[in-house]
């Protein structure tokens, strides 16, 4: 059997800066299948199985995400006449690159990001049926704020919600419990530009 080890280097954050990883990362399923690989390095067949898909499913996602540069390959063994590769994700979380979203003349372009809200509103909108909240413990929560602060206190909110966004992200997952819920969020913190 040949092994060959890589680099395990995983970032804290990384940043996303081409509007194909941010496609990549729109795409609930394939945001699913790269958190899969956040926690510690795995194959596609243990992915599968944690995210109870088949793992001729996975293989498109996670060559797209490979390509894209968001999984990096841990380890790659010869098995029966195939190489069997381990994976993780670049980094434990994603950011995007605010100037991503602009166009060529610098102002935004709110195409990408439209998609995102489209998707997150589906979600939410599902989440609203009877089945959803017979099941939940929780009730969803859609809000939209309006408020004038300081540019300290602006400062002061955004780093709040970054630290709730790391605990929120880096929660640790009991993988033998039967009743795991899972925590979808969309958030959009911006200074208003009325």
């Amino acid at each position: 059997m040949n092994i060959q080890q890589k680099d395990t280097n995983q970032q804290e954050t990384f940043v996303v800066t081409t509007l194909e990883q941010a496609r990549l990362l729109a795409d609930e399923f394939k945001l699913r299948v790269l958190m899969a690989f956040v926690d510690r390095p795995a194959t596609v067949k243990q992915v599968a199985d944690k995210l109870g898909e088949k793992q001729t499913r996975l293989y498109r996602h996670v060559d797209a995400l490979l390509e894209a540069g968001l999984l990096n390959v841990v380890e790659e063994k010869q098995k029966r006449g195939t190489v069997e590769r381990t994976l993780q994700a670049i980094a434990s979380r994603f950011e995007a690159e605010p100037s991503l979203f602009q166009g060529e003349s610098g102002k935004e372009s709110h195409a990408p990001i439209r998609g995102q809200f489209q998707m997150a509103a589906d979600a939410f909108l599902k989440s609203l049926s009877a089945d959803a909240r017979s099941r939940s413990r929780v009730d969803p929560v859609c809000l939209r704020i309006l408020n004038r602060v300081s540019p300290e206190r602006l400062e002061e909110l955004h780093r709040l919600l970054m630290e709730w966004v790391e605990r929120a992200s880096s929660e640790e997952s009991d993988e033998t419990g039967d009743d795991q819920r899972a925590l979808s969020a969309l958030i959009v913190f911006s200074e208003d530009p009325k």
